[in-house]
């Protein structure tokens, strides 16, 4: 709680807000957990500052950092995802071709 109390009374100090990803939610055995995208919101409504820099899904700066190094274009790899919400949003901003498979896991 003490980490939430410092982050939300930034809104003062001229602190740049980075965000790793956006997901909302983080899947685990027993139930949904809340993921640091719902701590960004949180952030977000108590200083009416917003992320100054977001890395992952789906900024596609992630994205175009891998392609230019390994200098491939993006239809020429698959991109294999985690989070559906993400992964369409990501390829929707983008304008990247979408497929959807699933892989079952095991209980």
């Amino acid at each position: 709680m003490d980490e939430i109390i410092l982050a939300t009374s930034a809104k003062d100090i001229d602190t740049p807000l980075i965000e790793y990803h956006s997901d909302l939610v983080c899947p685990t055995e027993k139930h949904d957990i809340p993921d640091i995208g719902s701590f960004i919101k949180l952030i977000e409504i108590t200083t009416q500052k917003r992320p100054n820099k977001i890395f992952g899904k789906p900024n596609k700066e992630i994205i175009n950092s891998i392609l230019d190094k390994e200098k491939i274009s993006y239809n020429e790899c698959v991109i294999i995802g985690d989070r559906l919400y993400t992964d369409i949003m990501l390829a929707k901003k983008n304008w990247y071709d979408f497929n959807i498979g699933f892989i079952r896991r095991n209980k």
